[in-house]
């Protein structure tokens, strides 16, 4: 079951859905590329998603590492 853009937007809050919005994309290449989208309830909760994720990937130690992997990982 999909959500539309007008279902989204009829629930009770104060954020739009782009401010709750999470886009990632991934994949092995710049070419092939994967798009993953995420709503939150709040965009407090999306902007601590946001912060949380790019923690995981943009840590040091995992440099050398897939991003696909290491987002599996956590």
């Amino acid at each position: 079951m999909s959500l539309k853009n007008f279902d989204l937007e009829q629930r009770p809050t104060k954020d739009s859905v782009e401010d709750r919005t999470i886009w990632i994309t991934y994949g092995w290449d710049l070419v092939n590329v994967s798009s993953l989208f995420l709503i939150a309830k709040t965009a407090e909760t999306a902007k601590a998603w946001r912060d949380g994720i790019n923690g995981i990937v943009h840590n040091y130690k995992l440099r050398h590492a897939c991003p696909t992997t290491a987002l599996q990982k956590q």
